[in-house]
């Protein structure tokens, strides 16, 4: 007979795998045996989570919290459920709670800076991703991520080194290169623009924006074959993708 134990290293392989119907399956089996299990009721919620039924999630780890009030990874992604309802007060709280239990969770401080940027709370984010990346110097989404809310910010300089950085550390990110290229831009700088959109489509040939946006940069330079060019790769990669081109993209 297999025990709880053994129930629950499957159910996280399930989930691991994304074999999430089979790893709810088993949870909820658990919960018939042991109904306050605190790991099965925690990671039943995240499955939820993960399937879209926040509100299901939001039960399931709230009660696996009132067992267990310390439990460092259900207050970290209590805080996710909360954001993904939009209760973003709630969602800021969890993740300072999750701090003030592990103040060196990197995760947790990233998470954080995601919902303050939301609230357009800048100088704060700002201030959480830069402590994310003193714990994970090689937090490619963290740096790209600070680029964004420098960005906000107004500042340009220090976005492109942001965006820079994310690259360094996972070089085929297609949305650094692409918000790298559109900040190049920005400044002026249209020939590391026209580079730097090459480059996110060489990593996502079907990225829309940066079919719009380089086809635009070619044009303000001149290369008006070039920018025709951009435009009709724009318009295979709609008919790839399904949908009408749009008159124009910012960035997101």
């Amino acid at each position: 007979m297999t025990t709880v134990p053994e129930a629950l290293k499957e159910a996280v392989r399930h989930y691991q795998a994304g074999n999430l119907q089979q790893a709810e399956r088993i949870y909820r089996e658990i919960r018939q045996v042991d109904p306050r299990n605190v790991p099965a009721l925690h990671l039943l919620g995240l499955v939820a989570h993960q399937a879209g039924r926040n509100d299901f999630a939001l039960h399931c780890i709230g009660e696996a919290l009132r067992l267990q009030p310390n439990f460092v990874e259900a207050r970290l992604n209590l805080g996710l459920v909360l954001a993904a309802l939009g209760r973003l007060e709630e969602a800021v709280a969890s993740f300072r709670l999750t701090l003030a239990l592990q103040p060196n969770l990197a995760l947790a401080h990233h998470n954080l800076a995601i919902v303050l940027v939301q609230q357009g709370k800048l100088d704060e984010a700002v201030a959480r991703y830069r402590q994310t990346l003193q714990l994970q110097p090689n937090d490619a989404q963290a740096h790209y991520n600070l680029g964004l809310a420098l960005a906000a910010q107004g500042k340009g300089d220090e976005a492109v080194a942001s965006y820079r950085q994310a690259l360094r550390c996972h070089p085929d990110y297609a949305l650094a290169h692409y918000h790298l290229a559109f900040a190049l831009k920005e400044q002026g700088n249209l020939t590391e623009a026209i580079a730097s959109y090459h480059q996110a489509l060489r990593c996502q040939p079907d990225f829309a924006a940066a079919h719009v946006n380089l086809g635009n940069a070619l044009s303000m330079q001149g290369k008006l074959v070039e920018a025709i060019a951009s435009a009709a790769s724009l318009k295979q990669s709609c008919i790839r993708q399904r949908f009408s081109p749009v008159a124009g993209f910012s960035p997101v």
